[in-house]
């Protein structure tokens, strides 16, 4: 299994595009508790952004103290989209330093209309100004893909086929929820799905080490993904998300660094360089960013999102 330490880079170059959907094997498999630790980390290399794909009464992210921003409803969803619409509607979590994509309506208003196609999420990520997409979607891998085959594909397939994708497969540390996995993965492999570029992220339910059948698990299924990730249990984490950051774990922050310096590498090997080579490419902050994209620079006064 892969054990990474803090990544020795400086940051991505400005042109490097990186998109991480995080998807389960089940329900319950730390799926958010993975894209909080991937866009946490990535934050630190370049500006990012978490894309909360789940409608509100089952998202977990507008439950969490967020400010500032608009939120996805601000965003039209039936005309070409600004720039300046996309980086308004961010609202801003964990004291400010993490940015998210999220509906903020009361649970009680009718569902919102939002993209179904993975596409219409990577863009609104780039047309905002962000280098990273982190996207916490709602999808079980395996069931996803079983299910799509009637109608010729799949989110997940369309997720993991994205160009510039490092997709993350979460499974609780458990021998159901890796045996789970184990499914999935023979699932992704029956679409020739692009494995060898994808994560499995295994969150700990308890502290200590795996279990023994789960370690035998793992070594199985080592070699057919492109690494493994262990994210250490946080009892805090569990209790409170980001109510109260300050309670996180040195260790579960520091997996944060771990998670982001394997997708990173993982999206080279697959994608080309995407580390800055020289302090010059240092990234920008994202509100140097913010202050260097403006409608024009996009691209003129508006631009279309792929169909939803």
């Amino acid at each position: 299994m892969s054990r990474v330490g803090k990544p020795d880079v400086v940051g991505l170059h400005q042109a490097a595009r990186l998109t991480v959907p995080v998807l389960g094997a089940t329900s319950g498999g730390g799926r958010t508790t993975v894209a909080l630790l991937a866009a946490v980390g990535l934050a630190r290399l370049a500006p990012t952004v978490v894309l909360d794909t789940a409608p509100v009464p089952s998202s977990p992210w507008r439950r969490w103290p967020l400010v500032g921003g608009e939120g996805l409803a601000s965003i039209p969803h039936d005309q070409p989209v600004r720039t300046s619409q996309v980086q308004s509607a961010a609202v801003a979590g964990l004291d400010g330093r993490l940015q998210v994509l999220t509906d903020r309506r009361p649970w009680p208003e009718a569902p919102l209309p939002l993209p179904a196609a993975p596409a219409a999420w990577q863009s609104l990520a780039r047309m905002g100004g962000w280098q990273v997409g982190v996207a916490d979607t709602d999808l079980v891998l395996c069931d996803d893909l079983v299910a799509g085959r009637a109608m010729g594909s799949s989110r997940s397939a369309q997720w993991l086929l994205l160009d510039g994708a490092a997709p993350v497969l979460c499974a609780a540390a458990s021998r159901d929820g890796l045996e789970a996995v184990a499914v999935s993965v023979a699932a992704a492999e029956s679409e020739r799905l692009p494995l060898q570029r994808c994560v499995l992220a295994v969150t700990g339910l308890a502290g200590g080490s795996l279990p023994r059948q789960c370690k035998a698990v793992l070594t199985m299924l080592a070699p057919r993904v492109g690494a493994v990730v262990q994210v250490p249990h946080c009892p805090d984490w569990r209790a409170h998300g980001l109510r109260d950051p300050s309670g996180l774990s040195r260790r579960f922050t520091a997996a944060a660094d771990s998670l982001a310096a394997v997708l990173v590498d993982l999206a080279e090997r697959s994608w080309g360089p995407m580390r800055a080579s020289t302090p010059e490419l240092s990234i920008l902050s994202t509100e140097a960013m913010r202050d260097a994209l403006t409608d024009d620079h996009a691209g003129g006064a508006a631009a279309a999102l792929p169909p939803h």
